[in-house]
């Protein structure tokens, strides 16, 4: 059938969804639609606590050339930065990935930074704030890493 990427598309869209889609070229649709046998919200899901450690590790510890008590010491803020993360993700109840909001992730990312800042020194803790910023994921809609 010549539209089934297209019907394939429509059927994960939500009722607010289809508003808006229905004033797209149907090209256009079938060029956004899912990989087929995907779900819609495993598109969008966050990476695993796993995933996330492995990042950590390849995008700051081995960059920074940390020591192994200093690479246990990040990754172990890390990992709790990660579980207060997904908590705040939990308290949402949303069907969608939106990311909680920054008033409530600020803390968490202060208590990550002050454990790491005890094991660096203030070049290499700048080096890491560097590293940081580098490595988070981009936001919806290109916006990039702010």
């Amino acid at each position: 059938m010549k539209n089934s990427g297209l019907q394939e598309f429509i059927r994960h869209l939500k009722p607010g969804d289809a508003i808006i889609a229905a004033g797209f070229d149907p090209e256009k649709l079938r060029a956004l639609a899912p990989p087929p046998g995907k779900d819609n919200k495993d598109c969008h899901k966050p990476p695993s606590s796993e995933e996330r450690m492995k990042i950590v590790d390849e995008m700051i510890i081995k960059p920074l050339s940390l020591n192994s008590s200093q690479s246990e010491t990040v990754m172990g803020a890390f990992r709790e930065f990660f579980k207060g993360m997904d908590k705040l993700r939990q308290d949402l109840q949303q069907n969608t990935p939106a990311p909680p909001v920054k008033s409530k992730i600020e803390p968490l990312e202060k208590a990550r930074d002050e454990k790491i800042k005890q094991v660096m020194t203030k070049e290499l803790f700048l080096k890491y704030q560097e590293l940081e910023k580098s490595s988070r994921p981009s936001k919806p809609g290109g916006e990039g890493n702010k």
